[in-house]
Formats: structure tokens, sequence, C-alpha cells
């Protein structure tokens, strides 16, 4: 039952990754049009169109982090679910080696 854990691991750290990739993504839309005014920026054709492309970039990228989540999360349920009664017959067990220790 290791394999699963590290999976787990490794699974839950590039998610985190991704995440932060995608907000320092979101932080930098404007990235290279730092000193444009925002007034004139709304009627600005070029900014309009980078900024626009950036926010597809940014909602695909988020809709395949979150695609790909819900599916590894979904295989790993039968490994979660497995690990849970393990960790619960352990439990049991160490309470009943205590009280048998004990007595």
């Amino acid at each position: 039952m290791t394999a699963p854990f590290h999976m787990i691991m490794y699974f839950c750290g590039h998610i985190r990754a991704q995440f932060t990739m995608f907000v320092t993504c979101l932080e930098n839309l404007d990235y290279g049009h730092d000193n444009v005014d925002p007034l004139k920026s709304i009627y600005d054709d070029e900014y309009q169109k980078e900024v626009t492309k950036r926010l597809k970039f940014c909602i695909e990228r988020h809709v395949r982090i979150y695609s790909a989540a819900n599916r590894i999360l979904r295989d790993m349920s039968h490994f979660i679910f497995i690990f849970s009664i393990i960790v619960g017959l352990n439990a049991i067990g160490i309470v009943v080696y205590g009280v048998t220790v004990s007595a």
C-alpha cells in the first residue's frame, strides 16, 4: 500500500505547483503593459486582444487542471477507501492489544 500513498503525495504536490503557476499567470495578465493608463487601456485594441488571449489561456489551463484532478481523485478513491479500512482495522487491533495486555 505504499505506492498509492506516494502517488497521492506526488499528485498533491503536482496540483499545488500547477495552481501556483496558474495564479502567477493570472496575476501577470497585464505584463508588459504596466505603464498603460487604466482608462486608456479600455479603448486600446492591442491591449484588449493580449489580455483576452491570456485569459483564454488561463481558462483553458484551469479546465485542464480541474479535469485531471477529478479524474485522478476518482481513480485514487479506491485506494483511499482501502487505506481507511486498513487504518480502522489497525486501530481496533491496537485497542484490543491494549485491553488484553492491561488485563
